[in-house]
């Protein structure tokens, strides 16, 4: 009888659980018509702001231009999403995914950062709606970090 080794299940729930969610919002984002994101900018309740300016497309000449770009963020995360589905299958094997996804929310920790930087006179709201989205991503990436397989090079 073959020994079943269960390593790592806390890093492949949440890399499953985290696959799922950018699979949904990928397709979602895929699909996405103009409707879609006027609906997506009203849901947020973000009137005047950048916020506003990006997920409604007021300028009708850019709104195909978004339509497009949010299509093809989208697609990436489908394909994003299909990596962290083979990582969280076999996390060993797939250590670099786990890195990149670590490396990944750091980086748009650091984005939001100094887009909070940028919009330091704006409305307070949006300032700490940022500050918490840079708080929970770098959380992410360091539960990510502790839960990361150490592998012994031999």
């Amino acid at each position: 009888m073959a020994n079943i080794v269960r390593s790592h299940p806390a890093l492949k729930v949440l890399l499953t659980v985290l696959a799922t969610l950018l699979a949904v919002a990928g397709i979602v984002m895929l699909v996405a018509s103009p409707w879609v994101l006027d609906r997506l900018g009203a849901w947020t309740g973000a009137s005047g702001s950048v916020i506003d300016f990006l997920l409604r497309a007021r300028i009708e000449h850019n709104s195909a231009v978004m339509n497009v770009l949010v299509q093809a963020i989208g697609a990436f995360a489908l394909c994003f999403s299909y990596a962290l589905f083979a990582a969280g299958r076999d996390p060993v094997r797939y250590l670099a995914v786990v890195d990149a996804t670590i490396a990944f929310a750091v980086i748009v920790s650091i984005i939001d950062a100094l887009w909070i930087r940028a919009l330091s006179g704006g409305n307070p709201y949006l300032i700490a709606f940022g500050w918490t989205r840079v708080v929970i991503r770098l959380m992410f990436a360091a539960l990510l970090l502790i839960l990361r397989p150490r592998v012994r090079v031999s």
